[in-house]
């Protein structure tokens, strides 16, 4: 229901609202928490806000411009289509039963 997810930039929640089709804020505080987040900022679906950079100033803006501009919610659907095309957990199932033949 939510029309932008805030998170701490980490790939588990990051993918999940993007699977829903929802733009993603993501605040890492870590190394992989920022990859991740970069990673979702670089598909047009995200913005990226540094722990240590965080106000309620740029967090309230970022929410403005996830939910305003439709770019986000557009890149974020196209992302959503693509993954619901792929079954990971067949690939996944595929890939450990080829590494351990």
């Amino acid at each position: 229901h939510a029309n932008v997810v805030i998170t701490n930039g980490g790939s588990s929640t990051g993918y999940q609202a993007l699977a829903q089709g929802r733009p993603v804020i993501g605040i890492p505080s870590n190394f992989d928490q920022y990859l991740a987040s970069q990673a979702i900022e670089a598909t047009g679906a995200g913005l990226t806000i540094p722990a240590r950079q965080l106000t309620g100033l740029r967090l309230a803006a970022a929410i403005e411009q996830a939910i305003i501009n439709p770019t986000f919610r557009s890149r974020a659907a196209a992302l959503a289509h693509d993954m619901s095309s792929h079954n990971a957990t067949r690939a996944f199932r595929s890939y450990v039963q080829e590494a351990t033949a």
